[in-house]
């Protein structure tokens, strides 16, 4: 059942991480994913037999993607940063007057 609260955990961290641009793009590659990944598993619930059952290659596949962008994100945040970055409010960064 945690599927959908961490689904819209890795949404909720796509949006903001595309929007700021702090993080390289394959984190936001990976959350989305993930977070496709996490509501299909939903699926397991209702299917009997096959990938999407309970015994199935699903329950090892999606916290495999998970683990993925958990990877991903963490050596993302380790990098140096290059210089510091003014942020405005809910962290993220103002955009540019055009």
């Amino acid at each position: 059942m945690s599927g959908l609260p961490t689904a819209c955990a890795l949404g909720a961290f796509a949006v903001i991480a595309r929007r700021s641009g702090e993080l390289p793009p394959v984190t936001v590659v990976l959350a989305v994913v993930a977070d496709g990944a996490h509501v299909l598993l939903l699926a397991s619930f209702v299917v009997g037999t096959g990938f999407l059952s309970l015994e199935g290659q699903v329950v090892t596949v999606v916290p495999g993607l998970l683990f993925a962008w958990i990877l991903a994100t963490g050596l993302a945040l380790l990098r140096r940063p290059s210089a510091p970055r003014r942020l405005g409010p809910a962290g993220v960064r103002p955009r540019a007057a055009s």
